[in-house]
């Protein structure tokens, strides 16, 4: 998931890789699949969807899962290099509905899911580009921060789910605002046995 220009600009095919397998022997044989979504002014936005079929490792051949597993990295940095293209706007930014519809959507939540964003929410009812909005958030007024994430949903068990929270700050502001809603994001997610990382990059 990303909204931010900055953070995914900074990514490379090596930190792609490392997100999609820490180890490439698992990658060799086991399967993955990988969806790539944008944080933007809609709620349910386009999802792409990359999948990499599991290969039996006494029964495949090297030669042609290595083929397999260059094809789908390259759709995958396509995908990546075409959203580096593509200009941002922040007029309108609903990234606490689309995190907690992605986070929320399956019954299944064990799976690890990488957030590229500076996590600045701007809608109608929250907006961290209004005073009051950012000293709530300051003050670390819980119960409103959840109710404002969550649009007032219980969140269910996230036991198994990992989420990276991934921001290069390039100023005190955005380091503010960013560390302040990735940390109450930790604390309302802990209850729900979700694990929260929080970094500049994949290599943190």
């Amino acid at each position: 998931m990303t909204d931010s220009m900055t953070s995914i600009q900074e990514l490379t095919d090596y930190q792609i890789k490392k997100a999609i397998s820490s180890d490439e022997k698992d990658l060799m044989w086991e399967g993955r699949i990988v969806e790539i979504c944008i944080l933007s002014d809609v709620r349910l936005g386009t999802k792409y969807k990359f999948t990499l079929q599991p290969s039996g490792s006494f029964t495949g051949n090297e030669v042609k899962r290595m083929e397999e597993i260059d094809i789908f990295m390259k759709s995958i940095n396509n995908e990546i290099e075409r959203i580096k293209r593509k200009a941002p706007t922040k007029d309108r930014s609903l990234i606490f509905e689309k995190l907690f519809y992605e986070l929320t959507e399956r019954n299944d939540p064990s799976r690890t899911v990488y957030c590229f964003s500076d996590l600045h929410q701007n809608s109608e009812k929250v907006s961290f580009y209004q005073k009051e909005d950012i000293k709530k958030l300051i003050n670390h007024d819980k119960k409103w921060f959840k109710k404002a994430f969550s649009n007032g949903l219980s969140i269910p068990n996230l036991n198994g789910l990992v989420l990276h929270l991934i921001y290069n700050s390039k100023s005190q502001q955005e380091d503010e605002i960013f560390y302040q809603t990735s940390t109450m994001l930790k604390e309302i997610l802990k209850p729900c046995n979700a694990t929260v990382i929080i970094s500049s990059s994949i290599n943190n």
